[in-house]
């Protein structure tokens, strides 16, 4: 298994390389399919360190009924490919395609994972998707939901620190 947190020491916050005086805040409601516990941790900890408010899912069943529930909005998908009972390639077929999911088709979806191939990423940029490939840094992930934020207009803001 790939360590992710290799390039920190686990006692460091997980925060954004370019340091705690330049992270900005990104207000958006993200759903996180993830069925790895260490995983799922890694993105909780670095999206909510962004200021995003994240609902977990472990399965892309689970990730397809939360979508259903047309109560609930997401400004974006993340999630991984290599899922229990729906791939994450095919949840994102199924939003883009599948009437049932129409209020879902402009929300951005990320997807992530080992393209030992190279067959999945153009499939998966086909379905309007973002693809991150595995291991996923602090740097990318964060770059990259800064970057839907800013395509959502949804710009990006300093964090402020709080006092100690």
């Amino acid at each position: 298994m790939n360590n992710l947190f290799e390039d920190r020491r686990r006692d460091e916050p997980a925060v954004p390389p370019e340091g705690r005086e330049n992270r900005e805040k990104v207000s958006m409601n993200i759903l996180l399919a993830e069925d790895n516990d260490a995983l799922s941790g890694f993105f909780i900890r670095v999206l909510t360190g962004m200021g995003c408010i994240v609902t977990l899912v472990k399965d892309g069943e689970a990730l397809l009924n939360e979508l259903a529930d047309k109560a609930k909005n997401y400004d974006l998908i993340i999630t991984d490919n290599t899922m229990p009972k729906v791939k994450g390639i095919e949840a994102l077929k199924r939003i883009r395609e599948d009437a049932l999911f129409e209020h879902t088709k402009s929300i951005k979806v990320i997807l992530n994972s080992s393209d030992v191939d190279g067959t999945l990423e153009p499939g998966v940029l086909s379905l309007d998707g973002v693809f991150l490939p595995k291991p996923v840094s602090l740097a990318t992930l964060s770059e990259a939901v800064k970057e839907i934020s800013r395509e959502l207009k949804k710009p990006p803001e300093p964090i402020q620190e709080r006092p100690a």
